[in-house]
């Protein structure tokens, strides 16, 4: 099995992780792009170097590093973020500050069915409605943990930190309400919140356990108001596909984008229109990235830009409403290999 690249950070004592902030003016500029004025701010992984440990890398330990693989923002700016080295789960405050952790480490590590202990998954991906409801993977499940607005958190992750994610089941029992199992011989990637119309969902992308090849994007409508989200029956908009799904978002017309990972998947940031849906194959779509050489997730804000992320060159942004991939430009070079989050 395999494991996307993510970025690297470096973590103190405390579980003190490092994030940057970055608040972009998207307007039109030098290169005449036609990107609306707006404000968005939004956050990336990025190193961190200190005095204490200079040399954070790939091989420095559990202890002193942090990989954040997926991120996720509540409606008061609060950024949530999953560590895929030890299975944690915290939350920075939007006003600053040391990180939350709401889930200990190893409470969100867990294996795929028919897997290997070695091959472990410990990058669930994770997603907030417009209720701040959290919706996190755990094994072939996706779980919803209401957020309490008493205590100002999501009570039930307390759970997580007496045992790991199980495959075989949905969570540890009690841990959560299941909102949707797929059944045995799946595995979970990247998840999203569609609202894009009178009928919200969640996009997700699964792939068979053990493999990439053959993977699937399926919406999950949800019935009822946000406040208690019930799944409705799903609809597959790709299957067939050459990787897995590893980052999926829609923007607010409902075009769905996504990027691939494992062995054999395409290169690149693509697109589906918004209605397409059925399809047998992600051969043929647009790729929406100007052939950056490592994209490695994808993100929409609310005025529909596209956030490319590339672990090489920074950020990119496709604007709302561009046609082609040369409407592209960088927004920064702030690396970002993971979850770019809004």
């Amino acid at each position: 099995m395999f494991n996307k690249s993510f970025m690297s950070l470096c973590r103190f004592s405390g579980f003190t992780l490092s994030l940057v902030f970055l608040a972009a003016c998207l307007c039109a500029g030098a290169q005449a792009q036609t990107a609306p004025a707006a404000i968005a701010s939004f956050a990336v992984g990025v190193n961190h170097a200190t005095a204490a440990n200079s040399s954070c890398a790939s091989s420095c330990t559990i202890g002193t590093l942090g990989t954040i693989a997926n991120l996720a923002t509540d409606s008061f700016g609060d950024v949530l973020a999953v560590d895929a080295k030890n299975g944690a789960l915290y939350e920075f405050p939007a006003g600053g500050g040391d990180a939350i952790v709401l889930v200990a480490a190893g409470g969100l590590a867990g294996t795929p069915v028919n897997v290997t202990v070695s091959s472990a998954i410990v990058t669930p991906g994770i997603a907030i409605d417009p209720a701040n409801n959290l919706y996190i993977e755990g094994g072939s499940c996706v779980l919803v943990y209401p957020y309490d607005s008493t205590t100002n958190t999501w009570d039930a992750l307390s759970a997580l930190n007496s045992g790991s994610t199980s495959a075989t089941v949905c969570g540890p029992t009690g841990a959560a309400p299941t909102f949707y199992n797929f059944g045995t011989k799946t595995q979970l990637w990247g998840i999203a919140i569609d609202t894009s119309s009178s009928s919200p969902s969640l996009v997700v992308g699964t792939s068979p356990a053990g493999a990439s090849a053959g993977s699937s994007i399926v919406s999950i409508p949800v019935t009822g108001a946000w406040a208690s989200p019930v799944a409705g029956t799903p609809t597959t908009i790709v299957s067939g596909m050459a990787g897995a799904p590893i980052s999926v978002t829609q923007d607010a017309s409902g075009n769905t984008y996504f990027v691939e990972g494992g062995a054999g998947a395409l290169a690149g940031a693509y697109k589906i229109p918004a209605g397409q849906t059925g399809l047998k194959t992600d051969s043929g779509l647009a790729r929406i990235d100007p052939s950056l050489p490592q994209v490695t997730g994808v993100a929409a804000d609310v005025q529909g830009n596209i956030y490319i992320g590339d672990d090489t060159l920074g950020v990119f942004v496709y604007p709302h409403g561009a046609t082609s991939s040369s409407a592209a430009f960088l927004l920064t070079t702030v690396t970002a290999q993971g979850g770019v989050a809004f």
